[in-house]
């Protein structure tokens, strides 16, 4: 819409750069909300950011997806690889750990949940942080084919 920006970094060359990019949105903007949706993979390199967001304030509404694995690696190639499977974090209790005060925070693992506390978030004044259950059969493999053609992309020249 209108006055939306949108910020992303490409493929997982950068991985974990969206919660302190987060973080230095919400500081530079002075109107409207700031909204991240991020893997838990991703987000556990760096979410030690949730610290100085409570420390100065900043409001955003923040959707971790928990699959429980680095999830652009296990989709991108074969599945089961050890090294992909994250450490068990109860992300939704993060922003209490890291002195967030007021902030809205839930772990969801369905729609209707999920539905529910979006209707709270917009009734919430200050930030939010959502924990979104993944189920495995959401977190499937890319088709072999796909993967292939994904690596042998040719750049122009």
């Amino acid at each position: 819409p209108a006055g939306v920006d949108a910020q992303a970094q490409g493929l997982w060359g950068s991985i974990g750069w969206a919660t302190p990019a987060t973080f230095g949105v919400a500081m530079a903007k002075t109107k409207g909300r700031t909204w991240l949706v991020t893997g838990d993979g991703a987000h556990q390199l760096t979410l030690n950011e949730l610290a100085a967001m409570g420390r100065y304030g900043v409001t955003p509404r923040i959707f971790v997806l928990n699959n429980g694995i680095y999830g652009v690696e296990d989709m991108l190639s074969r599945r089961g690889a050890v090294y992909d499977d994250l450490a068990s974090v109860n992300y939704h209790l993060l922003p209490e750990a890291f002195g967030c005060k007021d902030w809205l925070t839930a772990k969801v693992t369905t729609v209707a949940e999920l539905d529910k506390v979006l209707d709270a978030i917009d009734e919430h004044k200050g930030a939010a942080y959502i924990e979104v259950m993944i189920p495995d059969e959401e977190s499937q493999p890319l088709p072999a084919d796909l993967i292939d053609r994904g690596y042998k992309l040719k750049t122009p020249r």
